[in-house]
């Protein structure tokens, strides 16, 4: 299940930590279910929810349950013998909402209205159990179970459950005859012991429901908590001249800070004016980058973020780097912040970062001077001018790489890449493990994030990115830092090669569907340029121009021009076109520029091939083997 169930009667903001909390206990209700279902005599049991989603009533049931991994426990291999009955009169789930779905539903009002369970007649003759789940006196579930019937099957039985569903006209009569007397014939004690079972699993839970919900808000409760305390620090250290400083103490203890933090980091987060997808609601987007933001704090000690709404988000945190690695954790974490943002949602987002103060006193002035680094420079990231010698060149070998994925020139991306430990070694030292693991844990997250700008799967280089950072945090030696960081760096220059290859043959393949539309039609007028194609594609002519040399070993003027040769060749072969026409409807000016491009391509006149197309000679100029490939698109 993507989301819980049944909860749009909660706050908005309270939904989500509810469907995360809930699914810790799906796979116990699941194997609660199959417990529940081996005592009980009618077999199967599903949980309804009152509450639809998407159009969807959300269940949980036997059916689930035994297609899960928890069925394993208890090596469940029970069928249950009326499936296939009910499966006929719904039409295999397909007619559901006509038939069974109709007696669930009013057995579902009459429960939860009533607070009691019930035992009835479905519509087609079996006999069914529901039974209501409150929670805080609101209705919020619906077990089921039943399907059974309470005498033996018998003639003249059927006959009235036939008289019963004749609406149901999609219904084969003689199929479900045969099913009727395969379906489980249960006692009246039977039933009562079923409904007692499924009252008390209907308590528990209740009460389970219940102790979600005050979970959900003690946590709600606490993340309000932590974000109030997070805003009144950063106001009362942007505030320097404040006198409270025991205050700021004790908030800097609720925040969970171990060590007083000593740099500030300010995000800077795309405005709404600038926002360009209308689709999308700008305030959903902006709050769900803080929650990126605050999610990945709470994964880190040391480190808060407050959102105010004059001085933007200020990231306040402990660096504890020094020397020739001092500024790396700061990268490190403001590609971490990036990264987090770009894998939640489409906005930009800028980071400058502050210089180290002795005093976090002073804090105010790290703030003013990320300020002033994003102010100056127009890069991701920016830092202040007190970064230590060593990070600038190390970075920057960094920033490259990214420059060189981002611009597809993958094999020179490759050689940065490995070029990096050696510069890594020669400005940190071969043994400086604490700094080359911060250095290469931050490249990591500007590879990352460069692959999901570049549109790579958002999933699979998440999984990539987390194995990768637990290889940098367990390696022992400098060595194993660099195998690691090596070994997933090869991974995302693969994943994104792929990706823009595969982009780079939609392109070409673009272009030839234009090309050949106008060829088809006969409006090709020998004005396909490459401005023109780059235009409709939406990309540059130079990016278009290389494409096709790499692509197809042909500039594209040549590339068009053999389509447009192939073509007529085509059309030469039909006896009612002649060669006027052929190279009119090519888009060749005249005959005779048509005859001399022809034999030059083909190796013969346009009147020879259209008399003998197998006596063509062969053509001494032979074509590169990327455009031969093209060809035959």
């Amino acid at each position: 299940m993507a989301s819980a169930p049944g909860i749009e009667f909660l706050p908005v903001e309270e939904q989500a930590l509810f469907a995360q909390e809930f699914q810790k206990d799906v796979e116990f209700i699941q194997l609660l279910i199959l417990l529940v279902s081996k005592s009980c005599a009618t077999g199967s049991v599903d949980i309804t929810w009152v509450d639809v989603q998407d159009g969807v009533r959300q269940v949980i049931g036997t059916t689930q349950a035994a297609g899960s991994s928890c069925s394993r426990y208890l090596q469940w291999t029970r069928k249950d013998p009326s499936q296939r009955f009910c499966n006929i009169v719904s039409d295999y789930g397909r007619r559901a909402a006509e038939s069974c779905s109709v007696c669930e539903n009013a057995a579902e009002k009459r429960v939860g209205k009533s607070g009691h369970s019930q035992v009835y007649r479905c519509h087609a003759g079996l006999t069914d159990i529901a039974v209501p789940v409150i929670s805080g006196g609101r209705h919020i579930a619906t077990l089921y179970s039943g399907q059974v019937l309470t005498t033996p099957p018998s003639k003249a039985d059927f006959e009235h459950i036939a008289q019963d569903i004749s609406r149901l006209t999609y219904v084969d009569l003689g199929e479900l005859e045969k099913a009727y007397w395969e379906v489980p014939v249960v006692s009246e004690e039977d039933i009562e012991n079923t409904v007692n079972i499924l009252e008390v699993l209907a308590e528990y839970l209740g009460r389970f429901w219940k102790r979600l919900e005050e979970t959900v808000k003690a946590e709600r409760d606490r993340v309000r908590a932590s974000q109030l305390a997070a805003k009144e620090f950063a106001y009362g250290i942007l505030r320097s001249e404040t006198e409270d400083r025991a205050r700021l103490c004790q908030l800097m203890k609720q925040l969970g800070f171990v060590q007083p933090p000593n740099r500030v980091l300010v995000v800077e987060l795309q405005r709404e004016e600038e926002f360009d997808a209308p689709s999308t609601s700008f305030d959903l987007v902006f709050t769900t980058a803080l929650q990126a933001m605050e999610e990945l704090t709470e994964k880190n000690r040391n480190m808060a973020v407050a959102y105010l709404r004059r001085a933007g988000v200020c990231v306040f945190f402990r660096d504890f780097t020094e020397g020739p690695s001092a500024g790396l954790a700061a990268h490190s974490l403001a590609e971490k912040i990036l990264c987090e943002i770009s894998s939640r949602c489409h906005i930009r987002a800028r980071i400058g970062i502050g210089g180290i103060k002795p005093e976090w006193r002073h804090l105010a002035e790290s703030y003013h001077e990320a300020s002033l680094a994003l102010a100056r420079s127009q890069q991701a990231i920016a830092m202040c001018s007190e970064t230590a010698p060593g990070l600038s060149a190390l970075t920057s070998q960094v920033e490259k790489t990214c420059r060189l994925l981002a611009d597809q020139r993958i094999q020179e991306a490759r050689l940065t890449l490995r070029a990096l430990p050696m510069l890594a070694n020669q400005r940190l030292g071969n043994s400086a493990l604490a700094g080359q693991r911060t250095l290469f844990s931050s490249a990591l997250e500007s590879l990352c994030l460069t692959a999901l700008k570049a549109g790579c799967e958002a999933e699979n280089i998440a999984r990539l990115r987390t194995d990768a950072q637990s290889e940098l945090a367990r390696a022992a030696t400098v060595y194993d830092v660099q195998a690691a960081f090596l070994e997933t760096a090869e991974a995302v220059a693969e994943d994104i090669r792929r990706l823009l290859s595969s982009k780079h043959e939609k392109i070409i393949a673009r272009v030839r569907q234009m090309l050949d539309r106008q060829l088809k039609d006969g409006r090709y007028t020998d004005k396909m340029s490459l401005a023109g194609a780059a235009r409709a594609l939406g990309v540059s002519t130079g990016h278009l121009s290389r494409l096709f040399r790499r692509m197809t070993g042909s500039t594209f003027r040549d590339y068009v021009m053999s389509r447009r040769v192939e073509h007529a060749r085509r059309l030469l072969l039909d006896p009612l076109n002649n060669v006027s026409t052929v190279a009119a409807r090519c888009g060749f000016a005249t005959p005779a520029y048509f005859a001399r491009v022809f034999r030059k391509t083909v190796g013969c006149a346009p009147s020879e091939y259209a008399k003998n197309p197998e006596s063509v000679r062969p053509v001494t100029r032979r074509r590169s083997a990327g455009m031969e490939q093209m060809s035959k698109c």
